[in-house]
This record gives structure tokens, C-alpha cells and sequence, in this order.
């Protein structure tokens, strides 16, 4: 009777182990997985972990620059920066850039954030949110930033 009791001991013990061991591989995957890239320029898939600007075209397109990321994820990350449109004479605004939604793209090494906001206060102290997307609106082959 007791060596009955004391294998049933040792293998829910053994079992207990495993699990814990299952239980904390996903954890310990997303740790060492590479964090999503943001692509920071119009060049396509080129992207950086926590670029320091986003500019969403070439010569007057708009910018933000100086960004600081507050918090940076697998799944999302978020900054605060300055927003500025070099195509009119207006003050860069102080602005908050949320970024999510990463995704694979084939050939590619890593994941790329897909969908990022841009929040700040317009010319008339109104908060305003610009949408955008990561993708080929046109049917190319270069992956750009496109207001949604």
C-alpha cells in the first residue's frame, strides 16, 4: 500500500514539474523573441526598434522627430515626440505616437509594427489623431506609411 501511495506521490509531483517547466516556455520564448521593428523613413522595409523619428514621405512630407519611447513591446509601444509638417510655416506640436499590430512580411527577417496614431493639439488647441497603416496601397512592392 504505501509504495502504491508513494509512486502515485512521485508521479503527480513529476507531473506538477512538467508543467511548470510548459507553462513557463512561452514566457521565457517571448523574452528572447526580437521586438517588432518600426519602419522610420519611406524606404520600405528598413525598419529599427525604437527609432528616434518617423518621417512619412520624402522632401515636405510630414515628420515626427525626437521620439521617446515610453514603453516598447512584442505587441505595441507607444511615444511622445514632436510632430512637424515642414511644408508650412507651423511650430512643431508635442505629440503622442502609438504603434501596433505587428506582422511579417515574407523574405523579411522579423515582425513590423503595421498600424500607428499619431495624437497632438492642432493650430486651433484642438487634440487631433491622424490613423495610418503599414502596407502597398498601390500595388508595388515598397511598403509605406499611408493615412487610413
Amino acid at each position: 500500500m504505501k509504495t502504491i501511495a508513494a509512486r502515485c506521490a512521485a508521479a503527480l509531483l513529476s507531473l506538477a514539474a512538467a508543467g511548470a517547466v510548459l507553462s513557463s516556455a512561452p514566457a521565457a520564448f517571448a523574452a528572447t523573441a526580437p521586438l517588432p521593428k518600426v519602419s522610420p523613413n519611406s524606404n520600405g522595409l528598413h525598419g529599427q526598434v525604437r527609432p528616434n523619428h518617423v518621417y512619412l514621405g520624402q522632401g515636405a512630407a510630414p515628420e515626427t522627430i525626437y521620439l521617446h519611447w515610453t514603453s516598447y513591446g512584442p505587441q505595441a509601444a507607444k511615444a511622445t515626440g514632436w510632430v512637424l509638417w515642414p511644408s508650412t510655416r507651423a511650430y512643431p506640436r508635442a505629440v503622442r505616437v502609438d504603434v501596433w499590430r505587428p506582422r511579417h512580411y515574407s523574405g523579411h527577417p522579423g515582425f513590423f509594427f503595421t498600424r500607428m496614431d499619431w495624437t497632438f493639439r492642432s493650430t486651433t488647441g484642438r487634440e487631433r489623431t491622424i490613423y495610418f497603416y503599414f502596407g502597398n496601397p498601390y500595388g508595388g512592392t515598397l511598403q509605406v506609411w499611408v493615412q487610413r
